[in-house]
């Protein structure tokens, strides 16, 4: 993960911190959360799974991480009134095919 990504899903953190849009949520659910719409923001494809695993490897409550992290990213997107851009299936190719 590029320090662009780490810095703007530190500022989202920040702000939804600000603006209480946190309370009651796991600390690495609300994280991850950052993470996705701070790649989504940049543009950066990354895929649900991925951080998934990153953080279920962190957390003790391994159940439900990817729906409680998506339904955390879409409470802090409208909390925060976030525009996110549409991603393009091609930027996600790379991720599932090797081309050489």
């Amino acid at each position: 993960m590029s320090k662009t990504e780490v810095e703007r899903a530190i500022n989202i953190s920040m702000m939804a911190h600000k603006k209480n849009l946190l309370v009651g949520v796991d600390t690495t659910t609300g994280a991850g959360a950052c993470i996705l719409l701070a790649a989504k923001l940049l543009g950066v494809p990354r895929h649900v799974d991925e951080v998934v695993r990153a953080v279920a490897a962190v957390s003790r409550k391994q159940g439900t991480v990817k729906k409680r992290m998506l339904t955390c990213s879409r409470k802090l997107k409208r909390g925060l009134g976030l525009a996110l851009p549409v991603v393009e299936p091609e930027m996600l190719f790379p991720q599932f095919v090797s081309i050489k």
